[in-house]
């Protein structure tokens, strides 16, 4: 595809705001686009070079797209900046620049400039900005106005056409609720919207499995607070611990020993900030495996758990060895998801289980929650009990043949924490951001 005609349906999706007319644009630029192209259109449509995981950006504050501008159209900086404060927008000032300098494209493709973007990202090391600079004002300097507009947005991270990977996500099914069903599962999955993409344009959705060093979508539990209920929704179950702790995944590739760690949002951790884990291929009897866990504070001299505000602070990226050595983790297993090439999602949870017994050295730095398997509401009401009693949360309750599935679906995993039949209590927690 043309950049010139991939600018035109930006140029649409920009002056659209409706999102049913959004995804119907989307859709038709989806299907212009070949099979080589399609992840790349994706991703320029976004503002955004790979998936959020991988970390690949521009790095191009706004001062530096001024600079940018001025060395590809040969302006004077003050003017060039005097011009932005009018404008308050890189996109419209590479815009005006452009027109005035009558422009013309030298017949790149998407594909051409999403390689020059990419290229710019990666470079790095001494004098990588100023480098970056020339780069971005010689691929400027080849692009119409137009598209100038929209690719000067994205180092700054201001595209902003009003749409995300969910809005992707439909207009790939077309209007196709069971499509788009399985396409979002498949992005759970594989949270790597131009890969899905791809797969969808070449009808191979079917073969998205984890893989080593991509995150997966949690599977969340659901709330209820009634044990008769959840014997009556999911039969027979596994009754576990429920820490309040920070929810991690592991994964680990024994040959290169590669390591690498999500939160529950799908953003990598560094491994420098759980030392712990560089060893973690000694309790793991594995080529492979992805983890699902819980990480727990643990205070050694009284050998209790500590509460989350503490396990917190081990996120902090400073004083990392100080804080580990006063706040050491310990990693509650719960769940294998992955293992040696093998996607364990589909299996039931009693099944995934046994592999992970066997995978686990459980103890010491790794441990497997403990489980009870019952179709008793007495019995999920007692461990219930206990375990309020022993400072933990309270329960989580898993559907003995349930599969792993991303999100808070059905009624596979459920979740108690206040005593049962209570009310007018927060009954969870959120995350929140102070604004002001």
């Amino acid at each position: 595809m043309r950049l010139t005609r991939f600018a035109e349906f930006l140029e649409k999706l920009e002056k659209t705001s409706s999102r049913i007319e959004i995804t119907k644009i989307l859709t038709n630029l989806l299907n212009e686009s070949d099979q080589s192209e399609i992840d790349k259109v994706v991703y320029l449509s976004l503002g955004m070079l790979a998936p959020n995981y991988q970390g690949t950006i521009l790095n191009l504050a706004e001062k530096m797209m001024l600079r940018t501008l001025a060395y590809a159209y040969q302006k004077d900086l003050t003017e060039v900046t005097s011009l932005y404060k009018k404008e308050g927008d890189v996109g419209l000032v590479a815009q005006e620049l452009g027109e005035r300098l009558k422009v013309k494209d030298k017949n790149l493709t998407v594909t051409d400039v999403y390689e020059k973007l990419l290229a710019i990202a990666e470079d790095g090391g001494g004098g990588s900005q100023e480098r970056k600079v020339g780069k971005m004002a010689k691929l400027i300097g080849e692009i119409d106005p137009l598209s100038a507009r929209f690719i000067t947005r994205i180092p700054v991270g201001k595209l902003r056409l009003g749409f995300s990977e969910k809005t992707v996500i439909a207009a790939l099914a077309a209007q196709d609720p069971k499509l788009e069903k399985e396409i979002e599962a498949a992005y759970n999955i594989r949270p790597d919207i131009g890969y899905i993409a791809g797969l969808v344009k070449e009808n191979k959705l079917d073969t998205v499995e984890p893989e080593i060093g991509v995150p997966v979508a949690p599977m969340l539990a659901q709330r209820l607070n009634s044990t008769s209920e959840m014997v009556k929704k999911m039969g027979e179950v596994s009754v576990e611990p429920k820490f309040d702790g920070l929810r991690i995944f592991i994964h680990y590739r024994r040959k290169d020993n590669l390591i690498k760690i999500f939160t529950r949002n799908m953003n990598s951790i560094d491994i420098d900030t759980f030392p712990e884990l560089k060893e973690v291929g000694k309790f793991i009897h594995a080529d492979e495996a992805i983890l699902d866990s819980e990480a727990i504070g643990v205070d050694p001299k009284r050998e209790m758990f500590l509460d989350f505000q503490k396990t917190i602070q081990r996120r902090r990226k400073h004083d990392i060895g100080k804080t580990a050595s006063e706040i050491p983790l310990q990693f509650q297993i719960f769940d294998l998801i992955y293992i040696n090439g093998k996607s364990l999602i589909n299996e039931p949870y009693l099944k995934r289980r046994e592999i992970l017994e066997k995978t686990v050295q459980n103890g010491g730095l790794l441990r497997i929650d403990e489980n009870v398997i019952t179709d008793n509401p007495d019995v999920i009401k007692d461990l219930h009990q206990k375990y309020l009693k022993m400072g933990l949360e309270g329960v989580v309750v898993k559907r003995a043949n349930g599969t792993y599935v991303s999100g808070r679906t059905g009624w596979n995993w459920v979740k108690m924490k206040e005593v049962e039949g209570t009310r007018g209590k927060l009954s969870d927690t959120i995350d929140c951001v102070v604004m002001g």
